[in-house]
């Protein structure tokens, strides 16, 4: 049951001596509009989870599907925020891997710095989610397509 429509995130970033700030906030809303668009040289979105009861299973460890909502939240910032303006996309497939629990606080990391954002067709955005130890605990190949726009 849904308690709160109220959200807020903030995330900071320093790269070649310029700090880039990207603060959401969402007061009642029923929707979520995203438009993000980052110099060249940012290609990598990070998105972080606190671990509490309500994303953990029974055996009390991160749930394997808050994990691939990480996966899917950090690819598509990824692909919306570096995908020229004249192209669309829609995800169309994930392959996962499980590698181990999931017992603390997680953060999932995109890094598109290896694609090709000019291309169409399967666009396949690389997820990599590790936990507070800094060891990885999952991994996700996220599967795009993407076209030129009508």
């Amino acid at each position: 049951m849904i308690q709160s429509m109220t959200g807020y995130g903030k995330a900071e970033i320093q790269f070649e001596n310029k700090n880039y700030i990207l603060e959401l906030r969402s007061l009642n809303s029923k929707g979520l509009e995203l438009n993000a668009r980052l110099p060249i040289h940012v290609r990598e979105i990070e998105v972080q989870l606190k671990k509490r009861r309500s994303v953990t299973n029974h055996i009390k460890t991160v749930h394997a599907i808050a994990m691939c909502n990480m996966a899917e939240l950090s690819g598509g910032l990824m692909i919306e925020a570096s995908l020229p303006r004249d192209k669309q996309w829609i995800p169309s497939g994930m392959t996962v891997e499980y590698l181990k629990k999931a017992e603390t606080n997680l953060t999932a990391v995109s890094n598109g710095s290896e694609i090709d954002w000019d291309q169409t067709g399967t666009i396949e955005v690389p997820v990599v989610i590790n936990d507070l130890n800094d060891q990885t605990v999952f991994k996700a190949s996220i599967n795009m397509y993407v076209k030129n726009k009508a």
